[in-house]
């Protein structure tokens, strides 16, 4: 029978247990492979051929059809579970060698975190196994005209798609990981100089206001002008950001003690946020 070799240079012993999973299937079903290890200079071989059972149960082609489609289940699991996580790394380390040594880390958790289809807290596999049957019709096809795959070699040369979509990846993630500690370090900014400053009064209360505006005013409830009327704050569509304004006229105030008048979830959740991590103890809600 026609022997199918899968060459590797340091992956033999995780594709050998795929394989060995995989053929146990087979065997309930009356098709026996029979796998040999073969060296061929810095590569290893695994060689797999069909040997006919007794009570064959399906003709020779449908069996050596059925044992590539195995083959390529087993090395698509490989490629998805294994080699991915050192394409990404290597994807870090080339195209955003910016970040220190413990920011690439970070971005490898997060970027691994999706693609393994961990989002808010639940497991979404659809990612994963999109990728996974994609490169399993890419070795289906390689296989229909090709006795040998050697797994590197297959994944840099037949996989360039495959590899494109995990740079995208990488770079999407990277681009919010760069986001959110832009944010970190200026609300760290902004607590600092909370802190570092005297209070200009000691204790300020927050009234939400309709259309999403705040008034501030003091222990005996007279009005706290601290922005002057032509300081403006606009987002992307030309709104008023009072949410900004508010935390501005706050931050120069420096209050050691702000009380705002609604409860926490009726808030904006940027403006919440940013009131509690910069304000931290100092802050109540009523």
């Amino acid at each position: 029978m026609q022997e199918v070799a899968i060459g590797t240079a340091r992956r033999l012993d995780a594709i050998k247990q795929r394989l060995d999973y995989e053929f146990e299937f087979l065997k309930e079903e009356g098709i026996n492979i029979k796998t040999r290890e073969i060296n061929r200079g810095n590569l290893k071989f695994l060689g797999c051929s069909l040997q006919r059972a007794g009570r064959d149960r399906f003709s020779p082609e449908d069996a050596t059809a059925i044992m590539k489609q195995f083959i390529a289940n087993a090395l698509s699991d490989v490629i998805v579970n294994d080699l991915e996580r050192g394409i990404v790394r290597t994807i870090i380390r080339n195209d955003h060698a910016y970040l220190t040594k413990e920011d690439q880390e970070k971005l490898y958790d997060q970027v691994m975190k999706i693609m393994n289809g961990e989002v808010e807290g639940r497991k979404d596999l659809f990612f994963k196994m999109y990728r996974k049957n994609k490169i399993l019709g890419k070795i289906l096809e390689y296989l229909e005209s090709n006795r040998e795959l050697v797994l590197e070699g297959f994944v840099r040369f037949r996989l360039k798609d495959y590899k494109e979509e995990l740079e995208e990846t990488v770079d999407r993630v990277a681009e919010d990981f760069l986001i959110e500690r832009e944010y970190s370090e200026f609300v760290k900014l902004l607590k600092y100089y909370v802190e570092l400053q005297p209070p200009v009064i000691d204790e300020i209360h927050v009234l939400p206001e309709s259309g999403g505006k705040y008034a501030l005013v003091d222990c005996n409830g007279m009005p706290i002008h601290s922005i002057p009327n032509d300081v403006t704050i606009t987002g992307p569509d030309g709104e008023l950001e009072y949410g900004d304004l508010l935390i501005s006229a706050l931050v120069t105030l420096a209050p050691r003690t702000v009380i705002v008048h609604t409860q926490p979830e009726k808030l904006e959740e940027a403006t919440l946020n940013i009131l509690t991590e910069v304000f931290a103890e100092r802050l109540r809600f009523i």
